[in-house]
């Protein structure tokens, strides 16, 4: 008889392998400075803070400002600190009534503090987001008479430099504010320079134009990157930097408006009345032109409330009983010396017709008209605005100068496919 055996109680196989502790790779603190913002987010953020506006009659605009401040400072970080916005659309509710209401009662000389006050306020609600926020220790103590210098001085340096100098400019502005912000009782130093700006500005203008203008919505976005990379927190016995950019620009500036005036001086004095006048009745037509329509309803009208009074030729205004004149919608334009009359034009075109029976050329001649409005000309079926420049007429149909003024109600055309055709007023 057998022994009954205890059951064997099966044992869980050995590991064969061994086991590893794994290291967490910490992650990396970043300690420059940078904007990490998004152009979508900003194109985003721009048209709800516009529709707040809309919507309210601009009563809200207090808190649209507020929401994208709060969203650029929240972007924003220097020596690896982020920002923090902590203003209100209450509070600055409340300090723009009180500017409108200072603007008022000085007469609009408050407006001149208005820029430093309202930078004062939005410095003062930051701090940085790892710290805590106590208001005094944010502040702005630039002055207004050292900003409206800073303004006059970029704006010379932009205007009389035809844009080129505007990086240098902008630079001036952002050295001078930063210099002036304090965040958290630290001060911030800006360390860019025109001369780093303007290679950027200037690739950025020709992709603004190849791109027709669809560029230029990047182009908040890249400042504010580069902004931010050339600004950090000073540091202890840190001995700032000058711009010796500036001792470069303001001689070219100087030159800049000195070539100008002489440009001026030796050209206006040269110009007889005649010319003069001309050149002013020229740029007025060519920004300030009307619609057609309307300008010949006016002079119907003023025609008609102004029956059997004189025509003043001089002044172009009807002279009768009223007290002062009624001045009626032109009726022509000026183009170098000639006097163009708006109407009709008429143009006589010659055409070979060759005869296979007889062998022989034969002439034939046929009427074709030009149109001239103040606003446009129409030309063989087509109608486009045109500008005026001396006695060349620059017809928006075509992207060079097709038409002259060749002589009082006579406009010449020129092509390469045909002879010169004269349109002569009648």
């Amino acid at each position: 008889m057998e022994e009954n055996k205890p059951e064997e109680i099966p044992t869980e196989p050995k590991n064969n392998f061994e086991e590893v502790q794994i290291e967490q790779k910490k992650k990396e603190v970043r300690t420059d400075s940078y904007f990490d913002g998004g152009v979508l987010e900003l194109i985003g953020w721009r048209i709800l803070a516009f529709l707040i506006t809309i919507v309210t009659l601009g009563i809200a605009n207090p808190w649209a400002q507020c929401m994208l401040y709060s969203w650029k400072f929240k972007h924003t970080v220097y020596n690896g600190k982020r920002l923090k916005f902590e203003g209100t659309g209450g509070d600055l509710f409340v300090n723009i009534f009180k500017w409108i209401f200072f603007t008022i009662i000085t007469l609009g000389i408050y407006l001149f503090f208005i820029p430093v006050r309202k930078t004062r306020w939005i410095v003062s609600n930051l701090h940085f987001e790892d710290e805590d926020f106590v208001k005094d220790e944010s502040f702005f103590d630039g002055k207004t008479i050292g900003l409206i210098g800073i303004n006059i001085l970029t704006k010379i340096l932009t205007l009389f430099s035809l844009g080129l100098l505007f990086p240098f400019a902008t630079c001036i502005k952002l050295r001078w504010i930063k210099k002036h912000t304090i965040i958290n009782k630290k001060k911030l130093v800006f360390d860019g320079n025109g001369f780093q700006l303007w290679g950027k500005y200037i690739l950025w203008c020709l992709l603004s134009i190849i791109t027709f203008g669809i560029f230029t919505l990047w182009l908040p976005i890249l400042m504010l990157k580069w902004e931010a990379k050339h600004v950090h927190i000073k540091t202890v016995g840190e001995v700032e930097k000058k711009d010796k950019s500036i001792f470069i620009v303001i001689p070219i500036a100087i030159i800049l408006v000195v070539a100008i005036v002489a440009v001026l001086v030796n050209v206006i004095p040269s110009l007889t009345d005649g010319e003069f006048e001309n050149i002013f009745k020229n740029f007025t037509t060519m920004f300030n032109k009307r619609d057609n329509s309307l300008a010949m309803a006016e002079y119907n009208k003023k025609v008609a409330i102004t029956e059997g009074g004189e025509y003043n030729d001089d002044y172009d205004y009807f002279e009768d009983t009223f007290e002062e004149p009624i001045y009626e919608a032109p009726s022509y334009v000026y183009a170098g010396g000639y006097k163009l009359t708006f109407g009709t034009y008429k143009g006589t075109m010659v055409q070979g017709v060759w005869d296979d029976t007889t062998m022989t050329s034969t002439a034939r001649y046929y009427d074709v008209y030009l149109v001239l409005t103040e606003d446009t000309i129409t030309l063989d079926g087509q109608t486009a605005g045109y500008s005026i420049s001396g006695t060349k007429i620059s017809w928006n149909a075509f992207d060079f100068d097709i038409l002259e003024a060749t002589g009082n109600d006579r406009i010449t055309y020129y092509a390469e496919t045909c002879p010169e055709l004269v349109y002569q007023g009648y």
